[in-house]
């Protein structure tokens, strides 16, 4: 009785360790800083000590723990030569035909299980809607500064689109009043120009709320397209 007791308490201490870290990870903020322009993007990620840095314009990778780095590599890959190709196509071609001839799990699963409504998928998408402007409040915005000229080759649709940005950049600084938007108007040039640059910080556990009362509509739909199947 003594082991079998001793051996419930470390595997509760266990647990609950378990749980206090998971706590902890999803509370420590996430943080999102990036750049935008013409020459290419650059982001830095931050979260519990994991860095991600993206960089387009050194066609670089990297992922770092603390000081260690654990991942470097190029963006792109290098050009695949003519025998990979091949051997890449024939795999597919078997694979595709393995498939065909028997059905997977999940299509298995889905034919037993009746299909969404549109009026059901109407309610889903309405839940959406209201769960990400809720999620907008939850992201704190440290900067926000957007330069833009916008151009096309249609004069009419240049200006066009010149009044959704000006209706779009009101809307912006509505929401996050500290936020620069500069837009501009070019009739001449035919491409569109600009940078932007982002910095937030998020803590991921409030993101909970609106992810379990997503996932609870999700559910009633389904016993819903059950009991009228």
């Amino acid at each position: 009785m003594a082991l079998l007791g001793w051996t419930l308490l470390v595997v509760a201490g266990f647990v609950v360790a378990l749980c206090l870290l998971l706590v902890a990870i999803l509370a420590s903020p996430f943080r999102l800083h990036g750049r935008a322009d013409e020459g290419g993007l650059t982001a830095v990620a931050r979260w519990f000590g994991v860095r991600v840095d993206v960089d387009t314009r050194r066609d670089r990778l990297e992922v770092r723990l603390l000081r260690w780095r654990i991942l470097g590599r190029p963006l792109r890959s290098g050009p695949e030569s003519v025998d990979d190709v091949e051997a890449r196509e024939t795999r597919a071609a078997g694979s595709a035909e393995h498939d065909a001839e028997k059905p997977t799990k999940s299509e298995r699963r889905r034919r037993r299980e009746p299909r969404l409504s549109w009026a059901a998928w109407r309610r889903l998408l309405a839940a959406s809607v209201r769960e990400l402007k809720r999620t907008l409040h939850l992201v704190h915005v440290e900067r926000f500064r957007l330069a833009a000229v916008v151009a096309s080759d249609d004069p009419a649709l240049t200006g066009e689109l010149y009044g959704y940005g000006h209706a779009l950049a009101a809307a912006l600084r509505g929401r996050w009043p500290d936020a620069h938007v500069d837009l501009g108007a070019d009739f001449v040039a035919t491409s569109p120009r600009g940078s932007a640059e982002l910095a937030l910080r998020l803590r991921p556990i409030r993101l909970s709320g609106p992810a379990v009362r997503l996932a609870w509509a999700y559910l009633k739909e389904r016993r819903r397209a059950r009991a009228f199947a």
